[in-house]
Order: C-alpha cells, then sequence, then structure tokens
C-alpha cells in the first residue's frame, strides 16, 4: 500500500538491477514506495559460487543504506530469486538494524511454479530461477504478495 517501502535487493554489481525495475512494477500496482537505498560490494554472482560447490555460508555482501528511508508501515526487500537464502538473511539484518523488526523479504522466483511473469519494457523476464528453494535456511516469513 501507500504505506509501504520498496527496497530493491543489489545484484552483484553492487546495486538494484532487475530488482530495482521489479520494485518499481510493483510499486505501479500497490502505490508503495520505492528506495533504492541498499548498496554492497561488487561481488560474483553468489549462483555462480554455488554451482562451484563454494561454501557462501559466511560470503560477505557489505551491504549499506545510502540514504534516509523514511517511516512506513512495512518494509519490503525485493528480490526476483532465492536460490540459497544467504544474500537476503544478510540484507535483512542491515535493513532491520536500520528501520526495526517491520521488514520482510518480498522474493518472486522460490520455485519453478512460483515464477511472477514480470518483464521489462524489452518483454525481457525480470525473474529468473537459480536453484534450490530457500525452504528452512531463510529463517523469517515471506509474505505472499506476488502480481
Amino acid at each position: 500500500t501507500e504505506e509501504d517501502v520498496l527496497i530493491p535487493m543489489p545484484s552483484r554489481y553492487g546495486f538494484a538491477t532487475d530488482t530495482q525495475k521489479l520494485a518499481e512494477k510493483i510499486s505501479e500496482k500497490t502505490g508503495a514506495k520505492v528506495f533504492d537505498c541498499l548498496v554492497g560490494k561488487k561481488r560474483e554472482s553468489i549462483y555462480e559460487l554455488k554451482k562451484t560447490n563454494q561454501d557462501v555460508s559466511d560470503f560477505e555482501f557489505d551491504f549499506q543504506i545510502n540514504c534516509e528511508i523514511p517511516k512506513a508501515r512495512n518494509y519490503f526487500i525485493v528480490d526476483n530469486v532465492i536460490g540459497t537464502g544467504v544474500t537476503m538473511k544478510n540484507a535483512l539484518t542491515n535493513v532491520i538494524a536500520r528501520v526495526g523488526n517491520n521488514v520482510s523479504p518480498l522474493v518472486y522466483a522460490i520455485d519453478l511454479n512460483n515464477i511472477s511473469k514480470v518483464v521489462d519494457e524489452n518483454g525481457e523476464p525480470l525473474v529468473m530461477y537459480h536453484g534450490t528453494a530457500f525452504g528452512e535456511q531463510l529463517n523469517c516469513l515471506t509474505r505472499n504478495h506476488f502480481l
């Protein structure tokens, strides 16, 4: 709703890319405000690291909030995929420390049967599936706010 804030998840480039577009599409439908204020360090793709059996459980994302986030009823960190849950866990920890406990993940690809059909201006999907669902690995509730 208009009382909610959407925070796009930074990509491996350290800033929001497809998640920014996804958050804007959600905003168009819900009236929630988008604040692109979560940044991290440029890094390798967690998906690619996982494919080579590298342990990503203690990966350093160095997430920072680089703007003032307004008071809101609810805050949602918008991501287009969860494979391991490690990125979301890190982002949640950082945002919760800044705004309080009313922060939830808003994820659009948990498994192949749950992918949204949100596309960009070229018709390319903003949501991709990169692996296993997070299951028990993400120790928080995911709200079912799908388009």
